[in-house]
């Protein structure tokens, strides 16, 4: 029913679920369960909350009879109806910016607020649209990218709903807000060298990184399968490859950038407050030479 009916439905009706991939709802968390109970998370997970408000509601729907239960379908149809036309934030982005600027706020937007993860992902897919555009696959619309992480790169450039299930990725993307160890850089590697991509980008956000388990990782996936895994700990270094590597000119970058990462907080369904942040932190930056943006990527 949810996979027939009611997917397809709402993406006709343009209804904003959340969800956008032809099976919608295995990527939950708790999909292939027998029982959803307050015992598949520990008491002490960040998640735990989240799990609670779940089983909640579930013990609440159990009540409901037939006629409650349509009405509470048609309010929450009402609800995600007023958040898709709603959509992201209107505020206008800064017409001049220079690289530094636009740098500090790319780690600002991932150092503050809540939500790392999604934001980081955001941040990632929009310097991956500005380095391939057209070229960038998500873990909603592509198996291929779920499979290998939460971004791909295409070959070629993707057709206009194509959903990516037979193109040849060149490059693997993850992002973590955690820590990561070298087993799981080395698992990211392995899945890699399965599908035939020899190229891997990680971004690694937490402040208890450990540079040692990165090195490790890097260097055992190398030895081991002889793929290229490159590791970024920090937004504002992330910002400056993707600049450097478009093929874009300097000022078109600094316009475009933005704008991606923009569209992937919408797409991402991150909250009202990290547009508003996300806008913000752009504003505070003075604007400047372009030419003069690069500066500091030269040590000048």
């Amino acid at each position: 029913m949810a996979k027939e009916v009611f997917v397809p439905l709402c993406a006709e009706s343009d209804v904003d679920i959340r969800t956008h991939g032809a099976e919608p709802f295995n990527n939950q968390p708790f999909f292939g369960k027998d029982e959803i109970h307050r015992d598949l998370v520990p008491a002490n997970s960040p998640d735990r909350p989240d799990l609670d408000f779940l089983v909640e509601s579930l013990e609440h729907a159990d009540l409901l009879s037939s006629e409650q239960a349509v009405l509470a379908l048609a309010a929450f149809l009402r609800v995600r109806l007023a958040l898709s036309r709603r959509g992201g934030s209107s505020t206008a982005m800064p017409t001049s910016l220079t690289q530094r600027g636009l740098e500090r706020a790319a780690a600002a937007l991932i150092s503050s607020g809540p939500g790392v993860g999604r934001r980081g992902k955001a941040l990632l897919a929009g310097c991956l649209d500005l380095a391939f555009p057209r070229r960038v696959l998500d873990h909603y619309t592509s198996p291929v990218a779920c499979a290998l992480g939460d971004l791909a790169i295409s070959a070629a450039p993707i057709r206009q709903g194509d959903p990516g299930g037979e193109v040849q990725v060149t490059l693997a993307a993850a992002v973590k807000a955690r820590p990561v160890n070298a087993p799981e850089i080395l698992q990211f590697a392995e899945t890699m060298a399965k599908r035939g991509v020899g190229k891997g980008l990680y971004l690694a956000l937490s402040t208890r990184q450990s540079r040692m388990e990165l090195d490790e990782g890097v260097a055992r996936a190398a030895d081991r399968y002889q793929v290229t895994v490159e590791v970024y700990t920090d937004p504002q270094a992330l910002v400056k490859a993707a600049v450097l590597w478009s093929s874009y000119p300097l000022e078109e970058c600094l316009s475009r950038l933005p704008h991606l990462v923009t569209q992937r907080l919408t797409e991402l369904h991150c909250d009202d407050a990290a547009h508003e942040q996300w806008s913000g932190l752009l504003s505070m930056d003075p604007g400047g030479k372009p030419e003069q943006a690069l500066l500091p990527l030269f040590g000048a």
